[in-house]
C-alpha cells in the first residue's frame, strides 16, 4: 500500500484559507458592482454619492448571504480578508469624497466620507445580522445621502437630490453567478 504525502503544492487548503478566499471573492464582486454602477452615473458628485449608497444597499438586499460574508463574517481574523474589507471601504470613501465641493484633497484631509461609509457599513451589517427591517433601505439611503450632501450643498438641495436619487429598492443590482448558479 502506497501512502501519499501531500507536498506544499498538493496539500488540501485549510478551512480558514478556503473561507478567506470565498470572502475575498465576494468582496471583489461587491467592489466591482459598485465600480461598474458608479461609472455609469451622470449628475457629478451628488449623483455619484446617491448611486454609491443606493448600490451598496441594493447589493445587500439582492444577495444577503454574500453581503453577510463581505460585511460581517468573522473569518478567523484573516489578515487577507481584513485587507480586502479595508479596500472596499476605501473605494467607497473615495467614491463619496472625490470631487465634493468645499473639501480639501490630500492625505491630511479630514475624512468625513469615512464616517458616512462607516455608518452605511454598520447599517448594512445590522440589517444582515438582526434583520432590522424597521426602516426600509430607501429611507436608509436617503438619510445617509442627506448627511453627506447637506453640509456641502445645503439642506434644501440635499433634500431634493435624495428624493430624486436612485432608490435602492428599484435598482437592478445582480451579483455575478457563482459556479454557474445565481
Amino acid at each position: 500500500m502506497t501512502t501519499v504525502v501531500p507536498t506544499p503544492d498538493t496539500r488540501i487548503p485549510r478551512r480558514e484559507e478556503y473561507l478567506a478566499v470565498t470572502v475575498e471573492q465576494a468582496l471583489a464582486q461587491f467592489a466591482r458592482l459598485i465600480d461598474e454602477r458608479t461609472a455609469e452615473v451622470a449628475g457629478g458628485w451628488a449623483g455619484r454619492v446617491t448611486t454609491v449608497i443606493g448600490v451598496f444597499l441594493a447589493a445587500i438586499e439582492a444577495d444577503p448571504q454574500r453581503a453577510w460574508r463581505c460585511l460581517v463574517d468573522p473569518v478567523e481574523d484573516s489578515l487577507r480578508v481584513n485587507e480586502a474589507r479595508r479596500d472596499l471601504r476605501d473605494r467607497l470613501v473615495t467614491a463619496i469624497e472625490h470631487g465634493a465641493p468645499g473639501t480639501e484633497e490630500g492625505p491630511d484631509a479630514p475624512s468625513w466620507a469615512a464616517g458616512a461609509v462607516g455608518s452605511l457599513w454598520e447599517l448594512g451589517a445590522r440589517r444582515l445580522t438582526v434583520g432590522d427591517d424597521a426602516v426600509g433601505i430607501d429611507d436608509v439611503a436617503g438619510s445617509v445621502a442627506f448627511l453627506v450632501l447637506a453640509p456641502r450643498l445645503g439642506a434644501d438641495e440635499a433634500t431634493r437630490l435624495t428624493r430624486s436619487g436612485p432608490k435602492p429598492s428599484r435598482l437592478d443590482v445582480r451579483w455575478p453567478a457563482v459556479d454557474g448558479r445565481r
